[in-house]
């Protein structure tokens, strides 16, 4: 019952969301326009039927949105935009915010993510994105005149940030399904290719054949790309996940969840499903593998 109320939670408070935020204030961020027409579609059936909201297709999987703060009354040209990430296991874990347009120092940096961090504490477990949004634009309204001068007068940042147009690093995991995995040349490609694109992942062969890989977001795509273009009687991405890398994470297999498990690079073949699942599970993604084989928690945890 408690997860039933916590999808509807989070699924309602994403329709008021998208009522409060419309036109150019909001920005759906996904490589993929047939999942944004996806969540979209959730999102409205929620308007039409908030009763219906622990039922939608897609109310317990994470996703990502921008808000164009200069739309919404913060003062600031060129645009701030507030990028919102919200994980598959929120409100449980907290969602990640970004400043987009503001050239941070790193002690400012620095002082905007803690006072996310302690934002975050004060709602935890609840739905906070409405709350948190607004303490956010509050706490950025109050300094936008100091940014709004440099912008003026020219000045730089003592320590300038990294440039706006960077590309934000991300970090994926998928999980796939096959009707069944048998074949030793697939099963060497699979290995092969998860070497050559620098991936970590778990196979476990047979009827079904299941894999999951994690990885930069492009490799992940292109690994999945491969994959789907050889011959399968069924091959399905059951589960994915994107997160951003955190900046001071140098080493970007700092934020890996799989990779510490398995110690090394490549994919690892297992023979059971319950080898499978006790390897994500040590990863913190067991919830991931029981979804992706459409388990669920009341059939045995």
């Amino acid at each position: 019952m408690e997860d039933s109320n916590l999808t509807a939670d989070r699924m309602c408070e994403l329709a008021l969301l998208r009522t409060m935020y419309n036109g150019n204030e909001w920005i759906w961020v996904h490589s993929d326009p047939d999942i944004i027409n996806d969540w979209q579609e959730a999102v409205n059936q929620v308007m039409e039927n908030p009763e219906a909201a622990a039922l939608v297709e897609h109310s317990n999987h994470q996703f990502r949105f921008r808000l164009n703060l200069t739309e919404i009354g913060l003062s600031r040209q060129p645009p701030v935009y507030l990028e919102i990430y919200v994980p598959t296991q929120y409100p449980r874990t907290y969602p990640q915010v970004q400043v987009e347009g503001i050239p941070w120092t790193r002690e400012e940096h620095r002082e905007f993510s803690q006072f996310v961090d302690e934002q975050c504490e004060k709602y935890k477990g609840q739905t906070c994105l409405v709350a948190l949004i607004e303490d956010v634009t509050e706490w950025l309204t109050a300094r936008i005149d100091k940014y709004n001068d440099m912008a003026v007068s020219g000045e730089k940042p003592k320590e300038p940030p990294t440039p706006s147009n960077a590309p934000v690093r991300t970090l994926t995991c998928v999980v796939l399904w096959m009707h069944h995995l048998l074949s030793t040349t697939k099963r060497k490609q699979i290995c092969q290719w998860a070497l050559d694109l620098d991936l970590f992942g778990i196979s476990k062969p047979g009827y079904p054949g299941v894999l999951i890989a994690e990885g930069p977001t492009d490799a992940i795509n292109e690994y999945v790309r491969r994959l789907k273009a050889l011959r399968w009687q069924a091959l399905v991405v059951r589960w994915e996940d994107t997160v951003p890398v955190p900046p001071e994470y140098t080493n970007m297999e700092d934020a890996y969840r799989i990779a510490p498990v398995l110690g090394q690079r490549g994919v690892r073949e297992v023979e059971s499903m319950s080898q499978a699942s006790e390897l994500m599970a040590r990863a913190g993604l067991k919830h991931a593998f029981l979804t992706a084989l459409k388990i669920s928690k009341s059939c045995g945890d």
